[in-house]
C-alpha cells in the first residue's frame, strides 16, 4: 500500500478522495480507502448497519470485502441519486456476494451494504 494514514488524515473534500476526471477507478483512490480502513478510519452510516442488518450480513465481512475484495466500479454522477464513492465486492463467510460502496464527506464512510444476485 502506497499512502499514509496521514495523507488520509488530511483530504479535506471529496475532490481530494476521488479522481472526477474519469469513471475509472484509480489505484491512488482504492489505497487510500484501505488505508482508511486498516486504520479504523472509515464509518459505517445507520443506512449501511441497517442494510447489513437486514440482510444478515456480518459487519466484520463488509470491512473485510472493503479491505480485500474487488473495486469494480465508481459512482461519479454527483447531480444523480448515486453518492460519488467506490463499489467493493466480495465473497462473505456464508458464500454470498456483497457491494460495499464507500464514499467520503468530510472523512470516508459506508453508504451502503447489500447482497447481489
Amino acid at each position: 500500500m502506497s499512502v499514509t494514514r496521514a495523507e488520509v488524515l488530511a483530504l479535506r473534500t471529496i475532490n481530494d478522495a476521488f479522481s472526477h476526471a474519469t469513471n475509472e477507478i484509480q489505484k491512488r483512490e482504492v489505497d487510500l480507502i484501505r488505508k482508511a480502513a486498516g486504520e479504523d478510519l472509515i464509518l459505517m452510516t445507520w443506512h449501511a448497519i441497517s442494510a447489513s442488518d437486514d440482510q444478515r450480513i456480518p459487519q466484520e465481512d463488509a470491512w473485510r470485502v472493503v479491505r480485500l475484495g474487488r473495486a469494480v466500479s465508481k459512482d461519479l454522477d454527483s447531480d444523480g441519486p448515486r453518492q460519488i464513492g467506490i463499489n467493493f465486492q466480495g465473497t462473505i463467510s456464508d458464500g454470498r456476494t456483497i457491494n460495499v460502496k464507500v464514499s467520503w464527506d468530510d472523512g470516508y464512510y459506508v453508504a451502503t451494504v447489500h447482497t447481489l444476485g
